[in-house]
């Protein structure tokens, strides 16, 4: 097993390679989440996300961060939150509570993958 820009690869048999960020992911909810987080079976979930809404999130949020380390999970080795992440990083510009009760719901096959 070898690791690159937090993906590990691992042979698992002669034709086939894995990859993997669980390190990467677990990291990532240690740093911007508690890893206590409420889990979802699937990683969108039905909130309504109003570009309107002036309750914003304090300066000191990380938020934009995790979106971040969130886009880069999705977009090396898992599709599957693809579309979850771009939903959010739409209105992301103007971070808000409402956006950040949203994130922490993150999806129970990354929390233990």
């Amino acid at each position: 097993m070898f690791g690159f820009c937090g993906i590990q690869v691992v042979r698992v048999s002669q034709h086939e390679i894995r990859l993997s960020q669980s390190t990467y992911a677990r990291q990532t909810l240690e740093r911007f989440y508690s890893m206590d987080c409420k889990s979802a079976d699937t990683p969108a979930l039905k909130i309504q996300l109003d570009p309107q809404d002036t309750d914003l999130l304090p300066p000191d949020v990380p938020f934009r961060g995790a979106l971040g380390s969130l886009l880069w999970i999705s977009g090396n080795t898992r599709p599957d939150i693809c579309y979850a992440v771009n939903q959010v990083c739409r209105v992301a510009h103007k971070p808000t509570k409402a956006m950040g009760s949203c994130d922490s719901n993150f999806p129970k096959s990354q929390r233990h993958a």
